[in-house]
């Protein structure tokens, strides 16, 4: 058995190529992270990370209690929220905030790590469009 869905996977890589990723696919990137084990076991398979168990047990906690605080946080938010990340605004924020416990700061972190992760993924597009190119314009004069 496969360890996450080969379907989902090109599911989402469509929606990063077309530049559509949402919050909904945000928590199932991370929930797909969490299938390939712990981060203590997954940072134990890296090679060149020598860490020490004890150290490796509490970056995964920390890992664990993050991605428990995401999950709480895209939850609080309407279906339509999380389809349209560009529908939140300050009042929106305020709300899921008051729902999910946390504090405005909190709420712009991770609003802005969605952000950035968003942009890495557009811009990873625009390098693989830009390498592809350059493979094929190499191939015709070769």
């Amino acid at each position: 058995q496969e360890v996450f869905d080969e379907k989902e996977a090109l599911k989402m890589q469509e929606k990063m190529n077309k530049a559509e990723f949402s919050f909904n696919d945000f928590l199932n990137m991370q929930k797909q992270m969490k299938m390939f084990g712990s981060m203590d076991q997954i940072l134990g398979m890296l090679p060149g990370v020598n860490l020490k168990q004890s150290d490796r047990e509490k970056i995964s906690h920390a890992s664990e209690t993050e991605f428990k605080k995401i999950e709480v946080f895209i939850q609080s938010m309407t279906p339509e929220e999380r389809d349209n990340p560009q529908l939140m605004n300050t009042s929106r924020k305020k709300r899921i905030a008051k729902g999910c416990g946390m504090d405005m700061h909190t709420i712009n972190q991770y609003v802005k790590q969605f952000e950035q992760m968003r942009q890495m993924m557009g811009g990873m597009n625009k390098m693989k469009k830009m390498f592809g190119g350059f493979n094929k314009k190499n191939e015709k004069k070769a």
